[in-house]
């Protein structure tokens, strides 16, 4: 099945490269991402092993509040005569939940808390599309949708809490390596060589059983904004 997945990019790459109507752009993306669904949760406890305090771990990270994310991204579109587009975005983003810490809990204690825990994923994306352009006589305005596929290099969550008077923190890698499957719709307005962008992206691949304390289906979802430059 890879074989056939890489040979059948190969060949989109390969037809997105001819042509002289081919640009290419580059994109800073900033927004928030947040996780929904049954299993996602706004805010949520800590717990602390009694024999190793350092391994604390928050019950559920999955957030419904948003964190903020960013990205640095490349894109190469081909523009077809009656103003049809399709291309492919790659590149590095960092997809960031909060959900709020209410309280820690050990075996010996149990104690209200106020701060947040974020769970950061670094991610390589690569996003191909397809749509519409609508040009005016200065502007270019792109539609387009497609497929957003997230290779999550790890997802580590970052506990920042205070509690009795205390600051507490500590970081954990909560999920190994994995592929997550979203959809994407975004919209572009390029004048001349910049531009601005916004997009979301909705996760379709379950997070559930990630994570110890989850209790239900968890999907990310990311509100995207950004500038372009195109080359």
């Amino acid at each position: 099945m890879k074989p056939v997945i890489l040979a059948a990019f190969g060949l989109f790459v390969a037809q997105l490269a001819y042509g002289q109507n081919t640009e290419y752009s580059v994109h800073l993306n900033s927004g928030g991402f947040a996780y929904r669904g049954k299993g996602a949760a706004a805010s949520s406890i800590v717990l602390v092993p009694d024999i190793y305090p350092g391994s604390s771990y928050t019950n559920n990270p999955y957030g419904k509040n948003l964190g903020f994310s960013y990205g640095l991204v490349g894109q190469m579109q081909r523009v077809r005569p009656k103003r049809s587009l399709f291309g492919v975005q790659a590149g590095y983003e960092v997809l960031r939940s909060r959900v709020d810490v209410t309280e820690i809990l050990a075996f010996r204690l149990q104690t209200p808390a106020s701060g947040h825990t974020t769970l950061a994923s670094r991610t390589i994306n690569l996003h191909p599309f397809f749509g519409h352009r609508l040009a005016s006589q200065t502007i270019d305005f792109d539609l387009t949708a497609g497929p957003d596929l997230g290779f999550i290099l790890s997802a580590r969550e970052e506990i920042d809490t205070i509690a009795q008077g205390e600051k507490f923190s500590t970081k954990n890698t909560r999920a190994d390596a994995y592929l997550e499957l979203r959809a994407r719709l975004n919209v572009a307005a390029y004048y001349k060589h910049f531009g601005v962008t916004a997009g979301y992206s909705r996760g379709l691949t379950n997070n559930y059983g990630l994570a110890l304390g989850i209790d239900g289906e968890t999907y990310s979802q990311f509100f995207r904004l950004g500038l372009a430059y195109r080359l």
